[in-house]
């Protein structure tokens, strides 16, 4: 894949005032798993498994 001026990182590091090197890791692995949340962020499939999950508890 070919990084257009646009979306490399040196150009975006001023306007978000995070450093080229970690926007170009946080580019990396979101190419290296496109059509996943980030790290961190739920699906609402896991959402509601851990829905279903709190209701079994209480049963």
């Amino acid at each position: 894949m070919t990084t257009s001026t646009s979306t490399r990182p040196q150009a975006i590091e001023p306007m978000v005032d995070v450093h080229s090197e970690s926007l170009r890791q946080w580019i990396l692995k979101a190419q290296a798993s496109p059509g996943k949340p980030a790290t961190g962020a739920k699906t609402a499939e896991q959402l509601e498994l851990e829905q279903l999950r709190r209701e079994n508890r209480e049963l």
